[in-house]
């Protein structure tokens, strides 16, 4: 997503929680992987631009570093206070 490619990942909880937009990020399994690899193949260059924006737009606006700090330290925080 960084670089501005769309991303085909397996389905696994970290990886859903990268697919903020189903353009940029296909959640696969063993029945649908070679079906999401064509449909990506296909794209058009005005549609491999817009999900290259959109690509590094989720990265910019969600997994910065400062953002994914900020994030464990509330889920650290978060964990500490319940006990």
């Amino acid at each position: 997503l960084a670089t501005g490619l769309p991303c085909v990942l397996s389905d696994i909880s970290s990886h859903r929680e990268m697919a903020i937009n189903k353009k940029c990020v296909k959640i696969v399994d063993s029945n649908n992987l070679i079906e999401i690899i064509k449909e990506s193949k296909n794209n058009s260059n005005n549609s491999l631009q817009e999900i290259s924006e959109l690509s590094r737009n989720i990265v910019i606006q969600n997994f910065t570093l400062e953002i994914m700090t900020e994030k464990y330290i509330k889920s650290y925080l978060s964990l500490i206070e319940k006990r």
